[in-house]
């Protein structure tokens, strides 16, 4: 879940004085609309949602875990959703696969951070991830404009992969699905 993004025009000096910015922080940035609306509706007007049916248990099972404190359950068609044995088909079937690399962040001076070393590993993996699936759709999700901007000027040289390929920040990737997703940190 992300916070509650803030309008630009709540922020610009011409439409909120600065004294009147700190007197009203936390009901202007802190407060999500959304949840202003739910801490006022009655108890009968409120639910949670308790079954997930989009991903693979065991990454819904994670989820609720570190997210929720395990109440999120997992729909029965979730058990079905077969994780893409990329690296080795004997490897325990695990929906979630963790890549340690160097990290080496360039910032230029009002740039957004990028991290050429994570981009080598990303031509990788998805060169691995087509020979087992030619036809998978990704999803490459990446906190930083600068990197997603390097990413798709790399994908360029490789040709039809970047049909398959949708490459964008956290923002504004939410709620789209794919069969693999390649989490840039």
């Amino acid at each position: 879940q992300l916070p509650p993004t803030v309008h630009p025009a709540l922020i610009s000096e011409n439409h909120i004085s600065d004294e009147e910015k700190e007197d009203r922080e936390e009901e202007l940035f802190d407060i999500s609309l959304f949840q202003r609306m739910y801490e006022k509706c009655p108890p009968s007007n409120k639910a949670m949602l308790k079954i997930q049916y989009r991903m693979p248990a065991i990454l819904g099972t994670m989820i609720s875990e570190v997210f929720y404190d395990g109440s999120i359950e997992n729909g029965k068609v979730t058990e079905l959703k077969e994780p893409l044995l990329v690296f080795n088909k004997d490897a325990t079937r695990s929906s979630i696969v963790f890549v340690d690399h160097k990290y080496e962040e360039f910032a230029p001076k009002e740039k957004s951070p990028t991290n050429k070393g994570e981009i080598v590993i990303i031509l990788f993996l998805l060169s691995e991830i087509f020979k087992k699936d030619p036809k998978a759709n990704v999803g490459i999700i990446t906190p930083y404009k600068g990197q997603k901007a390097l990413i798709l000027e790399k994908l360029q040289s490789v040709g039809d992969i970047k049909r398959q390929v949708d490459v964008d920040t956290i923002d504004a990737f939410q709620g789209d699905e794919k069969k693999v997703i390649i989490y840039c940190t």
